[in-house]
């Protein structure tokens, strides 16, 4: 017991009070960072995979979580693309759909405005031995080997004038570029796993 400064009615003190406000003022510093990490917490890279299938692309704030893809790559050297189990469909234009039943060798060949390289390197080295020509056009990419497609490509940055349309093998259903995590789901079913890596 003290007395107040103007020497009248006695003010009691709880020790055991002031060191718990103490306590919690120090946790409440100490833990504000943390917080504020956890909020700014950003996914630089997402990736669905599931097989021969993977698209990548950016996954939004910790607490929302939600991810969009800009590119997706269908077959891989040692899986490449299967038309009776990779079944999709594609848009050129709102008259030119093209399912994968329908990527032939002659169908990409000849399609309208389509550019060719017989450069297998940079991104495409691990193919080497395994395709002999890449078609494109627009954010389209497919590789053959011979007459045999082995790699689709879609990818929304790689092009100029259109932005990829992907759909359900009954051309029925398309998700323009990017696409979202469920949209994904719809199409290909669930992935095999989804890798994540954050940054802040």
């Amino acid at each position: 017991m003290i007395k107040n400064l103007c020497g009248m009615a006695p003010v009691f003190i709880c020790p055991t009070r002031i060191l718990m406000k103490s306590f919690l003022y120090l946790l409440s510093i100490i833990s504000i960072p943390f917080v504020l990490s956890a909020c700014m917490l950003t996914g630089h890279y997402t990736a669905y995979i599931k097989d021969n299938i993977k698209a990548v692309g950016t996954r939004g704030a910790l607490i929302s979580g939600k991810a969009i893809y800009s590119t997706i790559s269908i077959g891989t050297p040692s899986e490449p693309f299967d038309v009776s189990k990779n079944k999709f469909s594609i848009k050129l234009s709102d008259s030119d759909i093209i399912s994968t039943e329908e990527m032939t060798f002659r169908k990409i060949s000849e399609l309208p405005g389509i550019k060719k390289s017989v450069a297998i390197k940079g991104r495409l080295k691990e193919w080497e031995g395994k395709a002999d020509v890449v078609y494109f056009i627009y954010g389209y990419f497919f590789v053959f080997n011979g007459e045999e497609l082995v790699l689709f490509e879609a990818d929304e940055f790689r092009q100029k004038e259109l932005i990829p349309v992907i759909g359900n093998f009954n051309k029925t259903e398309f998700y323009k570029f990017p696409i979202t995590e469920k949209q994904l789901e719809k199409l290909f079913g669930k992935p095999n796993i989804y890798e994540n890596r954050y940054s802040l």
